[in-house]
This record gives structure tokens, sequence and C-alpha cells, in this order.
């Protein structure tokens, strides 16, 4: 409830917050591939 009353506070909030899920992503999918040279 808080965020739905002070939200405007932060307009750019929710391109920071997508930015951040995006990054963190492609970092667990880099963190995921295996290798080289590393057995499967």
């Amino acid at each position: 409830m808080t965020l739905n009353i002070y939200t405007h506070l932060w307009p750019d909030s929710e391109e920071r917050t997508r930015a951040a899920v995006d990054k963190a992503y492609a970092d667990q999918s880099t963190d995921a591939r295996p290798q080289v040279g590393e057995a499967a």
C-alpha cells in the first residue's frame, strides 16, 4: 500500500528494477553454461 501512495517519488524505479532482473537472469544463464574443458 505504501508504494501505491509514494511510487510517484521514484519515476525511474520500474526501469531500474527491470534492468536489475534482466542482469540477474543474464548472469545466471552465463553461470549455468558449461565451460570449455569442463565435464558435462
